[in-house]
């Protein structure tokens, strides 16, 4: 097995080895476009922050497993990592220099030290092409083994367990099996010698079968080729198999960071144990508490406030980042569970669906009402009958006028990714952060007619 390398603490407390890859406060924006006359001129109706000020170190020869849900990020800092999205601000250093705004004429000869292996096997290989040629094209574009091309491609195949090559190298990839062709993306990637790959979920779409021999066959190569991998996957399993240390990533943010075993054995972050709650128990007469996060992820194009996490955290507390339209999810919450006809009057007292709040700043806003006051003692209702829902800590008061129900929060506090005592891991998370630095805890929460 693929001997770890030693491990530093870095000035942000990730781990910090000889660093072949350092990513410090990389964002990557892509702009929304409303309709086809507004792509046409360039306007935009906002931005999506699909990566988020990631601070990120990557030792030669390590393991580091990026772990998200669909939508987090993951394949975004993948891609941007060599070039193939353009970072919005930031810093990627590849061995001392510098990627981010590299002109394509001086980053296209690093790209054969940085390779990616993509999801889809089937995607990653032209059709029209042999898998001998598709590889050899590669070698051509990088101007490789000109006098002997055939003969790397044929080595390059073996390497990856597709032998003897003279079986492999004229076929094409309709003649392949999903797991061969991985194995043939894994040697187009290697035969260009690469020190880093971006493995983007390498093994979700093979067979169970398969996906144990392929991360085999990664750690050979790690092993025999010193090469050092960026793992992305939602696959908590494989990670903790393959990794030497794991990444969590929320909202295009990284939330957690440390050592494989830390990560597993002591979670910190409420999204982290979520994560791990949510993996299956292979004994199907053990029954285990999920306890899996209310809600569904939130719109990167308008992401929370402070902590993108604390409207789905069951231990989120004032300083997390509450606004006035998380009440819409306790109202929507209530609604689940009155009969059809409470909810008809009740959803009647929110004037505008589309529009439930107008924040005034951070920490006040009017939620839209035609009858104010009901919809005020409906607020009071919800907050008598579940008191330790944890909105109601970042709650002042509420307050009954002519414009519907106004909203006094507490201040919100974006949390920082910081090391924690006495470990090898750092958290983003208000948890672990010194109660010194974060605002007072807010009064008891008041409700009151205006």
């Amino acid at each position: 097995m693929p001997t770890k390398p030693d491990v530093l603490v870095g000035e942000r407390g990730d781990e910090k080895t000889d660093a072949l890859i350092e990513i410090e406060d990389l964002h990557v924006q892509f702009a929304l476009r409303t309709n086809a006359f507004s792509r046409l001129i360039g306007g935009s109706a906002g931005t999506v922050n699909a990566v988020d000020g990631v601070n990120l170190r990557l030792g030669r020869g390590e393991v580091v497993g990026l772990v998200g849900e669909s939508g987090s990020g993951k394949s975004t800092l993948g891609r941007a990592l060599l070039g193939l999205v353009h970072p919005t601000s930031g810093s990627i250093r590849y061995d001392g220099r510098e990627l981010v705004g590299l002109p394509e004429s001086r980053l296209r000869p690093l790209r054969r030290r940085l390779q990616m292996v993509f999801q889809d096997p089937h995607a990653s290989m032209n059709p029209s092409m042999t898998v001998g040629g598709g590889i050899s094209d590669a070698l051509r574009i990088h101007g490789l083994h000109p006098e002997d091309r055939r003969e790397a491609v044929g080595a390059a195949l073996e390497r990856v367990g597709l032998a003897p090559a003279s079986r492999f190298i004229d076929k094409y990839p309709s003649e392949l099996s999903g797991g061969q062709k991985q194995r043939a993306v894994i040697a187009r990637a290697i035969a260009l010698g690469p020190e880093l790959l971006v493995a983007d979920e390498p093994i979700s779409m093979l067979d169970m079968s398969v996906r144990a021999k392929i991360l085999g066959l990664m750690s050979e190569l790690r092993r025999d080729l010193g090469l050092t991998y960026l793992y992305i996957t939602h696959d908590l399993a494989s990670a903790r198999f393959f990794c030497d240390r794991v990444a969590i990533m929320y909202l295009g943010k990284i939330v957690e960071i440390g050592s494989t075993a830390e990560i597993f054995d002591n979670p910190r972050h409420p999204y982290t144990k979520a994560l791990l709650r949510a993996v299956p128990d292979p004994d199907p007469s053990r029954s285990v508490p999920r306890e899996l996060p209310r809600g569904e992820i939130p719109d990167a194009a308008a992401a929370p406030l402070g902590c993108a996490f604390h409207p789905r955290c069951p231990q989120a507390f004032a300083p997390c980042g509450w606004e006035a339209r998380d009440l819409r999810m306790i109202l929507e919450q209530r609604w689940t569970s009155v009969p059809a006809e409470q909810y008809e009057s009740e959803s009647r007292l929110v004037r505008d669906g589309t529009r439930f709040a107008s924040p005034d700043s951070a920490t006040s806003a009017v939620v839209h009402s035609s009858t104010p006051p009901e919809l005020l003692e409906v607020l009071t209702s919800e907050r008598t009958a579940h008191p330790d829902d944890p909105l109601w800590t970042g709650v002042h008061d509420l307050t009954a006028d002519s414009a519907g129900v106004r909203v006094r929060l507490a201040e919100p506090v974006a949390p920082q990714l910081r090391p924690v005592p006495d470990s090898d891991a750092s958290v983003s998370c208000h948890l672990f952060h010194d109660p010194a630095e974060l605002p007072a805890e807010p009064d008891a929460v008041v409700l009151k007619k205006g």
